[in-house]
């Protein structure tokens, strides 16, 4: 299961000289090797990728630009407040940003409805997402070798229009689910086995109507030894449960399945 496909996009090559390029153009890509950015103001570009920005490049670039999508890659910009102005953006997408200590108001952004936000190291607070009430698609996720950190996920529950929502190598303080029970419009949830096998079992009673693959006692998966033989075919649901093979551990699979289902019924009473 994957929302991949909520955030593609076709990244142009990057442009390193603005006075080479179609006044027509409707996709860009810059980094901090392009030069001509003067020419900006002649431009109207829908797609802005940028590329391992400064502070006070980035700065000079937002001001000149007014798209529908932008996507910026290890820009390590302290200050992202300036995104505030994009009042006609419908996609975001942050990759790798290691020196922001908050994100923007959101609700400036009227018309986002894609935010993908990746490797913030210092941010820990998403109560700015609170403000983010126009989104229909979310994506949060740690980076490559590391998770990120998060206090907790109570501000999403304000975003109840998402209808996607993927949270991937993060770290929750309060080991908390219950903050994703208010998004009921919720159509595909897509979340790493981080958070206890309860959190799991209790917000499938909650978000009936959403498909996601921990709503299960157990995930399908493929671990082969070093030698290309099978080792684990099944991952437990919940953090800290073991990777299993359904041949040999047959029996203890069975327990963490009746174990999962008599928590579903537990929390179905409950509610």
């Amino acid at each position: 299961m994957t929302i991949n496909t909520e955030f593609s996009y076709n990244k142009p090559k990057i442009t390193y000289d603005l006075a080479n390029v179609d006044k027509n153009t409707k996709a860009i890509s810059i980094s901090d090797k392009t030069v001509g950015l003067s020419y900006l103001p002649e431009f109207n570009f829908e797609e802005v990728w940028l590329v391992n920005l400064n502070q006070k490049t980035f700065e000079s670039i937002i001001s000149e630009i007014a798209p529908t999508f932008l996507n910026l890659y290890a820009c390590n910009c302290k200050d992202l407040s300036l995104l505030e102005t994009l009042t006609d953006v419908e996609t975001v997408v942050v990759n790798w940003n290691s020196k922001a200590l908050d994100f923007w108001d959101f609700s400036k952004n009227f018309k986002l409805k894609r935010l993908h936000l990746e490797d913030f190291a210092k941010v820990n607070s998403l109560e700015k997402l609170s403000l983010a009430t126009s989104l229909e698609a979310l994506k949060i996720s740690g980076g490559m070798n590391s998770n990120w950190k998060i206090s907790t996920l109570k501000p999403i529950s304000s975003l109840t229009k998402l209808k996607v929502l993927s949270l991937m190598a993060i770290q929750v303080a309060d080991k908390s689910l219950e903050p994703l029970s208010t998004l009921t419009g919720l159509k595909t949830l897509e979340i790493s086995n981080q958070f206890p096998t309860a959190e799991f079992a209790r917000l499938s009673t909650k978000l009936k109507n959403t498909a996601c693959e921990k709503f299960q006692p157990y995930t399908k998966v493929n671990i082969e030894d070093m030698d290309g033989r099978l080792s684990a075919d099944v991952m437990i649901t919940g953090s800290r449960k073991p990777f299993l093979n359904s041949q040999k551990d047959a029996e203890k699979i069975n327990k963490y399945v009746d174990t999962f289902h008599k928590l579903v019924a537990k929390f179905e009473r409950m509610s």
